[in-house]
């Protein structure tokens, strides 16, 4: 009897270790995610396709509606040849020193503009030549390396979110008829139920302790959002539930 008691008290600490652990690792997984993320956004924040103007053009209006017509892109900001200029030089000092009268005419007016989907590098052919057909427009560049890499992040971004997803509407389903069948089967109360389940959360909250407090140690703090955070305690909580004997 001692020796069940024993085994019993035993296997209940492995459990406990093994939530944290699980909930450790969900942690630093979603923790990727938000960094995944993050980098999306701020490549984002400075990838856009360039459109460059001819000189002769008189009303760029024209341009960006005929830009914009094609149902590719949308124009986010238009920049003149004057303000292309004080740009440039912003960016690179250098250019104001050794300029010289009519530079600042070297300088093209241009649009940035960003495609409306997620684009592809067939897409973003397919909008280049495109746009180069249109009346005025001179050249049109973007950063193809930048966002293949964009691309690849949300895509991943996408996989992240459907895996998590699928895990957490079957941890939901599985929890629910283990609570069933533990109160209608096993006859397992109400006040039990709720006492091992308090029980799992601080078990994934000691988990998710650990990792921050590590993350801190090291100089590496987590980016993930608290409410991801609580959300995998209770998904943890929920998996000791259905893995209760």
């Amino acid at each position: 009897m001692n020796e069940n008691a024993a085994v019993k008290a035993w296997s209940k600490v492995v459990k406990f270790f093994a939530l944290a652990a699980f909930c450790a690792f969900s942690v630093l997984f979603a923790d990727h995610y938000y960094r995944v993320d993050k980098y999306a956004k701020d490549m984002s924040e400075n990838l856009a396709i360039t459109v460059f103007l001819n000189k002769n053009v008189n009303n760029s209006n024209d341009v960006a509606s005929a830009i914009e017509s094609l149902g590719y892109v949308n124009v986010n900001e238009y920049v003149s040849a004057e303000q292309s200029y004080y740009r440039a030089v912003k960016k690179n000092p250098f250019l104001k020193d050794v300029s010289v009268p009519g530079d600042k005419d070297s300088f093209a007016a241009y649009f940035k503009v960003s495609p409306n989907i997620l684009p592809t590098d067939q897409f973003l052919i397919v909008v280049r030549n495109a746009m180069a057909q249109i009346t005025g427009v001179n050249d049109v560049v973007y950063d193809a390396d930048g966002y293949k890499k964009y691309i690849q992040a949300k895509r991943t971004l996408e996989l992240y979110e459907k895996i998590s997803l699928i895990f957490a509407l079957t941890i939901f389903a599985l929890f629910i008829i283990k609570i069933l069948f533990l109160y209608y089967g096993n006859n397992v109360g109400a006040k039990k139920l709720s006492k091992d389940f308090v029980i799992y959360l601080l078990s994934a909250a000691a988990g998710f302790l650990a990792v921050w407090s590590a993350g801190i140690f090291v100089f590496y703090p987590l980016l993930i959002k608290e409410a991801a955070v609580f959300g995998i305690i209770a998904v943890t909580a929920a998996l000791g539930i259905i893995f209760k004997d």
